[in-house]
């Protein structure tokens, strides 16, 4: 009955993630560019393996050139 549900999660639950993911439409990742949050976020990138949903990353405020990050997480 809901037209949109947002679900949060943390870098650690991907495997809900996996769960969850065959009813999403679009599935934003969300860093705050740190070096810790980098190292979590690519993982968690790179365990996703869902097809045919759309990815979105989100920067908070990046500590260095927004492109960089980018080819720092390999997306």
């Amino acid at each position: 009955y809901y037209a949109h549900i947002h679900v949060i999660l943390d870098a650690g639950q991907s495997e809900l993630l996996s769960h969850l993911a065959p009813s999403a439409l679009s599935v934003h990742f969300i860093t705050d560019g740190t070096t810790r949050g980098t190292k979590l976020l690519k993982q968690t990138i790179e365990s996703f393996t869902e097809e045919n949903i759309a990815k979105k990353v989100i920067l908070i405020d990046p500590p260095i050139d927004p492109v960089r990050m980018k080819l720092d997480l390999s997306i």
